[in-house]
């Protein structure tokens, strides 16, 4: 979070006051808001431009690029967030909630509408019943590649974690405690179809609302998501199912 503490020490907060500033935002949003910070600092550099001082105009053809480069207007959006936790106000606006940047936000929806997902994308039970069978079992057979492809898929799918959060975990002594209890990921294996559409961050959309379907209370996985909200859930993420299988 060093980027945003300096901020707000350029704003002239005391340290106490910048910890309970920092303690405003969730773990999980602040590992997601540094890594779409990288992105924008390595932009930044390439056209040298100091990312803690940029201005409207800089921060509006960053989200353009981000567009051209691709991205989805959910995913833009979290990095206009990013904008304003990092960047001074414009004119007493934070810097995504600027009228122009609204607009562009705005004009990103309407260039690339949101696909709708009703389904899920890939059955977990079925995955399930993949990982109990070669080339996944027995596990005393299994090459290091497989191993590895089913154990990142078992986290991913029982944590509900970002990407980012997976890609960050580290298995030094400061970053894990090993207790008793304890992305082209192994899905497609599982379907045996190369030309299947997979995308890693699907594990955090379908886990969820499985777990919800089987009984589990919606302040646990609300907890375990990092979701501050129900609607964040029901909105982005929450998929139907059918009942009687799941329930099975």
């Amino acid at each position: 979070m060093a980027s945003f503490d300096r901020r707000f020490k350029t704003e002239g907060f005391s340290q106490s006051a910048k910890t309970l500033l920092s303690a405003s935002w969730r773990d999980g949003t602040k590992k997601d808001y540094s890594s779409k910070f990288e992105k924008f600092n390595s932009w930044c550099g390439e056209r040298q431009i100091d990312p803690y001082s940029a201005n409207l105009n800089q921060g509006a053809d960053f989200l353009a690029y981000l567009f051209h480069s691709g991205l989805q207007n959910r995913t833009i959006a979290g990095y206009r967030s990013m904008l304003s936790a990092v960047l001074p106000p414009v004119k007493n606006f934070p810097v995504g909630q600027h009228p122009n940047i609204v607009r562009i936000i705005k004009g990103v929806f309407n260039s690339r509408p949101p696909k709708v997902k009703v389904l899920p994308e890939w059955n977990l039970e079925l995955l399930l019943q993949a990982l109990e069978k070669k080339p996944f079992e027995p596990m005393q057979e299994v090459d290091l590649k497989h191993v590895t492809l089913k154990t990142v898929f078992l986290v991913a799918i029982t944590t509900f974690r970002r990407c980012s959060d997976l890609q960050s975990l580290r298995i030094d002594d400061k970053s894990m405690r090993v207790q008793c209890k304890g992305i082209t990921f192994a899905i497609r294996i599982a379907y045996d179809d190369d030309n299947m559409k997979v995308n890693a961050h699907s594990t955090r959309a379908i886990a969820p609302s499985w777990a919800l379907y089987k009984g589990a209370s919606l302040k646990s996985i609300l907890d375990s998501a990092d979701w501050a909200v129900e609607s964040t859930f029901a909105r982005f993420y929450l998929r139907d199912f059918d009942a009687t299988k799941v329930l099975e």
